[in-house]
């Protein structure tokens, strides 16, 4: 048969020549090709793959009668190979046969673009016609870019370096392996990318090696983090040597690890809004026996000098050590314990394992004046007895905590205008509401207070004791039973100091946050005693004001301000209308300014505080002269300065007003009314 020509399109070319003779059949069939594109081997080819480029290359067969034959080719591509989620690029294939009476000798060799480079070389004894049943193979890769595993790493993970081994073996009958290998990364780097930023890890040493025969993948690694430590261990897994392959559920297991890591800021890298100045040391050996389906955990975990920085609660934790021990399908906490400020705590439990995941859980804390906020506005010690039992779906406390110490001062912040409860913002998003925890609570705590519990917070001044039985069924669904008393204090504002003599904040099982209020502050002169009595709710306090013998509202302020029975100057009618503001409730304050007013006679009775500033506060009164003429008098309490104004109403939208003081003027307004 003369040469047989086929074009396509641009250079692909194919040409096909044979030269046959008689009975029993002789000679040679050759072939090449040039320029094919292989995608048109689609249709020939697996779904999951996919082949894009260009190939040449040419074979022959050659018939020597008596059922001897031989096959010899050459093939090159490049391109681009897709399998499933794995894609690579090549900028070079290269793949050679030779297969004749003697045996098959094939080899391929493949140069990936970016670097990296692949050998794999097949031989057989069997003649040609027939599929091999054995053979011995031998393939080595130098220099793959590990970006090309990321279809299989999770997407946060971004693996670099360049990984370089070898493997050889046999192919046994029943397309059965026996296989021994090793693998390496050489300047690997391992980046963890987060919202906050990237935290890498150096790779000093990452090395494997196996051996893949019979019902077993047997092996040995060894892994070192530059500046964190070392793990280093062997496997057998049951995964027979056969292509296809599965794990045997049944069959045997074996993992064993051992290492030792340092703790370096490393946690601190990887939280950074929550801790800093992370260290430690960890020593751990890890035991996996029993089967795939029923693994048996063993060996020991031992974390000692560990510490860190909160920054959000402010505290240094120091001297952490916890031991743990894995066993069956449990993993045993030995000891935990752990020191802040002048205490420690420290604890046990155990996690108890189904199908490699935690199934349920149970621990103890106890604890004797740990540290946990140290805040310029908030310091807490806590003593701690508590016993924890649940599942992945249920948390269940119970116990006690006594706050030994808990030191509560109000921290002064300028002073910030804010909205009325009726502006509605155009086009504002409604605010996202709290997620809900993804397990159900069920905590019974009661909470002591210590003989140094001090809250120094909106003019009270006092200690603390009692104790609070709370229930928590959620974030948001906690209620109180118990009483907090007031052993001793006292209540400032507007510069009176009032003794609490009774301070009870009652809970009845309702709401925690909305307690019952019983409180009593009060100032003895001689043999009369004036105050406040405070009722409500932490949300929605009453204030009124109390003496006793019973006296008038005006007078019983003028006792807790002044000492004394309120005279007729109007100097101290400022005063109190000042007090009445601070010390007592809205609609209670209300009331008592408008006595004040009625007993001096004046239409209007202020006292404005300069910006938030008690130096700058002044007393105004003024009186209306007729409808249209308004006139008031204004005096400083502190600096002796003092305002004179008259206002006039000229019409409907047209007033005018005269001021003299440190400055005197006249203003227009034009006056517009909103209906």
């Amino acid at each position: 048969m003369a040469p047989l020509r086929l074009k396509g399109g641009g250079e692909m070319a194919l040409e096909m020549s044979a030269d046959l003779t008689g009975s029993p059949l002789r000679g040679t069939l050759e072939g090449a090709w040039r320029g094919l594109d292989l995608s048109l081997l689609g249709p020939w080819l697996p779904e999951t793959v996919k082949l894009e480029g260009r190939s040449r290359g040419e074979a022959d067969l050659r018939l020597l009668g008596e059922e001897r034959t031989a096959v010899a080719g050459k093939v090159e591509a490049a391109g681009h190979m897709t399998l499933g989620d794995f894609s690579a690029s090549f900028s070079r294939v290269e793949g050679t046969i030779d297969w004749d009476a003697g045996g098959l000798a094939a080899r391929l060799e493949a140069d990936l673009e970016g670097g990296g480079r692949l050998t794999a070389d097949l031989n057989s004894e069997e003649a040609p016609m027939t599929m091999p049943q054995s053979g011995t193979l031998a393939a080595s890769w130098k220099g793959i870019d590990l970006s090309l595993l990321r279809p299989w790493i999770p997407s946060a993970v971004r693996l670099r370096g360049a990984l370089s081994g070898e493997t050889r073996g046999q192919w046994l009958p029943g397309q059965k392996l026996a296989l021994t290998g090793s693998a390496g990364i050489g300047d690997g780097e391992v980046t963890w990318r987060r919202e906050e930023g990237e935290v890498a890890f150096a790779l000093r040493t990452a090395e494997a090696s196996w051996r893949w025969e019979g019902e077993s993948l047997k092996g040995d690694l060894d892994l070192a983090l530059a500046e964190f430590g070392r793990i280093e261990g062997d496997f057998s897994l049951p995964l027979p040597a056969r292509i296809p392959t599965s794990p045997l559920p049944k069959g045997p297991l074996s993992v064993r690890l051992r290492g030792e890591m340092r703790e370096q800021g490393l946690l601190s890298a990887i939280f950074p809004g929550l801790l800093r100045e992370s260290e430690g040391e960890l020593t751990a050996q890890l035991n996996i026996g029993g089967t795939w389906r029923s693994p048996d955990l063993g060996g020991r975990l031992h974390l000692r000098g560990a510490g860190a920085y909160l920054p959000a609660a402010g505290i240094e934790i120091g001297d952490v050590e916890v031991r743990a021990e894995l066993s069956g399908q449990s993993v045993r906490l030995v000891s935990f314990s752990a020191r802040s400020g002048p205490g420690r705590i420290e604890g046990e439990g155990e996690v108890r394992l189904e199908q490699w995941r935690a199934a349920g859980y149970r621990a103890t804390l106890k604890g004797d004046r740990f540290q946990l906020v140290n805040l310029p506005e908030l310091q807490l010690l806590v003593s701690p007895d508590l016993s924890l039992d649940g599942t992945m779906e249920k948390l269940k406390v119970r116990g006690e905590v006594e706050l030994p110490e808990l030191i509560l001062v109000e921290r002064k912040r300028p002073e910030m205008v804010e909205e009325s409860p009726d502006v509605v913002v155009v086009g504002e998003e409604a605010p996202a509401g709290r997620d809900e925890l993804p397990i159900a609570l069920d905590v019974g705590v009661k909470v002591v207070l210590g003989k140094r519990v001090l809250i120094k917070y909106a003019g009270v001044d006092a200690r603390l004791a009692g104790e609070l039985n709370l229930i928590a069924e959620g974030v948001e669904d906690i209620t109180g039973r118990g009483e907090i008393r007031v052993v001793e204090g006292i209540y400032s504002a507007y510069g009176v100091q009032l003794k609490i003599t009774r301070g009870r904040i009652l809970f009845a099982g309702g709401p925690v946050d909305r307690p019952t209020l019983d409180i009593l502050a009060l100032r003895t002169i001689g043999e009369i005693k004036a105050g406040v009595q405070v009722g409500g709710t932490p949300r929605e306090p009453v204030v009124k004001l109390y003496s006793d013998p019973a006296m008038p509202d005006t007078d019983v302020l003028s006792y807790i301000v002044l000492g004394h029975p309120m005279g007729g100057d109007r100097e101290s009618a400022g005063l109190l209308m000042g007090a009445a503001g601070a010390l007592l409730s809205r609609g209670e304050s209300a009331v008592l300014q408008d006595r004040l007013q009625r007993r001096l006679g004046v239409d209007v009775l202020t006292i404005e505080s300069g910006g938030g500033e008690v130096a700058s506060s002044m007393v105004t009164i003024g009186k209306y002269l007729s409808p249209r003429l308004y006139i008031s008098y204004g005096q400083s309490l502190f600096t002796g300065s003092n305002v004179a104004k008259l206002r006039y109403e000229i019409s409907k939208h047209w007033e005018l007003e005269s001021k003299m003081g440190t400055e005197s003027g006249v203003d227009l307004f034009y006056k517009i009314e909103f209906k």
